[in-house]
């Protein structure tokens, strides 16, 4: 099970390197907003390209008894599946994750997502879900799910 996970996350980062820019990011380079899942907290975006972005996330993994959390991921947005007043994007790309307490844990994480991006606003919706291969403590398969907004300054 684990070396099909890490197969389907590896054929999907180099879909991902084929991607074609999109403009579904907002046009400012910095947001900030809310998570809730895991972890539940704050999280920022980096705009890199019209195509691609940095996030971090830190708060709580409320899902793992209330651990500190914080991850971060370079994103490729696959360009939008719905273009209008509000567009729809699709999103994944690799990262990291490190988790507090007694075992800290730490792995990789490879998020797939979909935008929700406003042409009227600076604000940006998402949802996201994210097998984390955990390294630090023992080698295990988890999943993350979580969802939040990020306003662009």
């Amino acid at each position: 099970m684990k070396l099909r996970a890490l197969v389907f996350a590896v054929a999907a980062l180099a879909l991902a390197a084929d991607a074609k820019p999109a403009q579904a990011r907002p046009q400012s380079d910095f947001g900030l907003g809310i998570i809730l899942g895991r972890p539940t907290g704050v999280t920022f975006e980096f705009g890199l390209a019209a195509d691609q972005a940095m996030d971090l996330a830190i708060g709580l993994d409320v899902l793992s008894g209330n651990r500190f959390y914080v991850h971060g991921n370079y994103l490729f947005y696959l360009g939008p599946v719905v273009e209008g007043q509000v567009g729809l994007s699709p999103y994944l790309g690799p990262g990291i994750f490190l988790s507090g307490g007694d075992p800290f844990r730490g792995g990789i994480r490879v998020p797939f997502g979909m935008s929700m991006d406003f042409q009227a606003e600076p604000l940006k919706l998402f949802i996201e879900v994210a097998p984390h291969l955990r390294l630090a403590d023992d080698v295990n398969l988890d999943v993350g799910v979580a969802g939040g907004f990020r306003y662009f300054f």
